[in-house]
């Protein structure tokens, strides 16, 4: 049954149980986008691999294989042998993903499609996983780990650190809000609740990036599912809060509260520049990195260890490592500029495809529009979490952050495939 959706327009319809109803015996056939993106992933692959060589020859003398397998702490941030930390991170992306979108090796259109059918009930999962440990971060006061004993420190588990958490914690966010279905009303009700605690455990990051990247996507969320005078809404309500912000900028009660400091040092209408400043000089470093070695870069892992040959004599945390806190200059200072562009490449063909299926269900009406606020709701997602690591290092460091990455690009993938099949099934005379 077909019901109406007042906030897009749309009909949603159910979404069928078994894929074998709309593919029946037909043979599989290869669709050459996935293809190739399997193709770059393999590179990706590989690229790790030769890159993981060069540092073992770089490092062989430093330090005995005894002592790696013996004492963990060598592949700790700063350490020699930390490349191994960082490949083993990129790898359980990469293969994650073969696992999730290519059981036999082949992309095919119903290969890994039972992935699509999960989107829902995954997302749910992470957001009750999130909220369960958040809880008890904060009944038990456990401290945030990365940064305890310092004033102000936000929520985090059962991440690694704020921004590790708040980037996911945004992303389901997004995905929430942009996939709402408005009918029946109880549905409605379940996604408001759901969008309400979401919001909480945003808010609760006390993550800029993560407050930052939010509030961009959910006016793209508008502009994809409102009508213009609700979308002007948006805006303005943006922009009015952005002005209240400033307003009370410098009220004591404000500077007192963790949050609305946080809020204020985010919104503040100032020179970029000034807001974080050493930030800013990572991502000089990074280019630095990138100019000395482009082809090849410094070698997977490096950025932290080898950051402070690059700094400058005027970059008060010249003599202290760190990463990159951006992950596209990243890849790109420790792999190389082919590497990165690889790297990109798999992101511009997720981004293109699930674009397009949106697109294209939208236009065809009641019979895709189900799927397509799903698969709205992956892009989306994918962007905001994207934006936060321009910010971030948490998909560089976090094996978490990778499965949960590779788990979004590949639904969105499969989602794709899967409308393509539809649409030729019923294309078919």
């Amino acid at each position: 049954m077909a019901l109406s959706d007042p906030l897009s327009g749309m009909r949603h319809e159910a979404e069928p149980k078994s894929l074998s109803n709309h593919f029946g015996a037909r043979p599989e056939a290869p669709l050459a986008a996935p293809r190739f993106i399997l193709h770059i992933i393999y590179f990706l692959i590989a690229a790790v691999l030769l890159s993981l060589a060069w540092q073992f020859w770089r490092n062989w003398g430093t330090m005995g294989m005894s002592q790696v397998l013996l004492n963990r702490s060598v592949l700790a941030y700063g350490e020699p042998w930390y490349f191994l930390t960082s490949a083993y991170v990129w790898l359980q992306g990469l293969f994650y993903f073969q696992l999730l979108f290519i059981p036999h090796g082949i992309a095919t259109e119903t290969a890994g499609l039972s992935i699509a059918t999960w989107v829902r009930p995954a997302f749910a999962m992470y957001a009750i996983t999130i909220a369960a440990f958040l809880l008890i971060q904060e009944v038990f006061h456990i401290p945030e780990g990365w940064a305890a004993g310092s004033a102000g420190a936000g929520l985090q588990s059962p991440y690694e650190d704020i921004s590790s958490f708040g980037s996911i914690a945004v992303a389901i966010f997004i995905f929430t809000i942009a996939s709402l279905v408005t009918v029946p009303w109880q549905t409605l009700v379940k996604y408001i609740v759901c969008c309400a605690a979401l919001f909480v455990m945003v808010v609760a990051s006390w993550s800029r990036a993560t407050w930052l990247a939010g509030s961009v996507f959910v006016l793209l969320v508008a502009v994809c599912r409102l009508n213009r005078r609700w979308t002007a809404g948006v805006i303005l309500i943006l922009l009015v809060s952005v002005g209240i912000i400033n307003a009370n900028g410098d009220r004591h009660s404000w500077r007192e509260n963790r949050y609305l400091a946080r809020l204020v040092a985010l919104a503040r209408l100032e020179d970029p520049t000034k807001k974080d400043s050493g930030r800013i000089n990572l991502y000089k470093k990074a280019v630095r990195m990138i100019q000395t070695h482009p082809l090849v870069g410094e070698g997977i892992g490096s950025f932290y260890r080898s950051s402070v040959s690059y700094s400058q004599a005027d970059d008060p945390n010249a003599g202290t490592p760190d990463f990159a806190h951006n992950v596209f200059l990243q890849v790109a200072a420790e792999e190389g500029l082919p590497v990165a562009a690889l790297f990109c490449s798999v992101l511009s063909c997720t981004f293109y495809s699930g674009i397009l299926a949106y697109l294209k269900q939208r236009a065809s009406g009641a019979k895709y529009s189900g799927s397509g606020l799903v698969v709205l709701g992956l892009t989306l997602a994918l962007g905001v979490y994207l934006q936060t690591q321009m910010t971030a290092n948490s998909l560089n460091v976090y094996v978490s952050n990778q499965f949960f990455f590779w788990f979004v690009i590949a639904a969105i993938l499969a989602i794709s495939i899967r409308e393509s099949g539809l649409r030729s099934e019923s294309s078919t005379p």
